[in-house]
């Protein structure tokens, strides 16, 4: 199975100029994405307080209060955000800056729209929006595992052998790696004394 959109992230666009706000919510929402816009930093700060946004769309050059200074501020607000950032005035050092603060791209105005919508798509990637079914499925069912064996308290190598299976195995399943058989799954319930169910919760 391809890979596909888990769920339709949202995406926020901070900069002055309303017709790039407006062109890139069109061909945002064409992909896909639910897109809002703020004209400038102030009021984007107040969207992403009252909304979930998954990703930022962020221009460095705004009067009042530049794109650096939002930068700063969204992620104190939320480290997990994704942020692309915008500019017309490319500068190296700007960019190492912004780039070292953990924005996820940057893009220099003007743009191609299918090269803005290839770095959108690389970035919902990285932040976890865009994967196989499957993998999220492996991934939940193993951050469930290693956290009822961490509650248990139980080693690792110690659950592997009373459940008579590898450590590589146990190991891949908890990191998602690796798809859990139901007998394993079992088997490890079976060990940390809990009902299967627990195993698969929120999934």
């Amino acid at each position: 199975m391809g890979k596909r959109i888990i769920q339709k992230p949202k995406i926020l666009v901070i900069d002055d100029d309303k017709n790039l706000c407006e062109n890139l919510e069109q061909i945002l929402t064409y992909e896909d994405y639910a897109v809002k816009y703020a004209l400038d930093g102030p009021s984007g700060l107040r969207r992403i307080r009252a909304e979930n946004f998954q990703l930022v769309i962020l221009d460095l050059k705004m009067p009042g209060m530049d794109g650096v200074e939002v930068f700063g501020r969204i992620k104190k607000l939320n480290p997990k955000i994704g942020v692309i950032i915008l500019t017309a005035y490319p500068s190296l050092d700007t960019a190492i800056t912004t780039l070292k603060n953990d924005a996820n791209d940057y893009i220099v105005k003007p743009f191609k729209n299918e090269d803005l919508v290839k770095a959108v798509k690389a970035t919902a990637k990285k932040i976890g929006l865009l994967e196989n079914p499957f993998s999220r499925l492996n991934k939940q069912v193993g951050q469930n595992v290693r956290a009822l064996r961490m509650q248990k308290n139980i080693p690792l190598k110690e659950l592997a052998e009373r459940a008579g299976l590898s450590v590589g195995l146990i190991s891949g399943v908890e990191n998602g790696k690796n798809a859990a058989s139901v007998l394993t799954l079992y088997r490890i319930a079976q060990i940390l004394d809990i009902k299967l169910s627990l195993l698969v919760e929120g999934i």
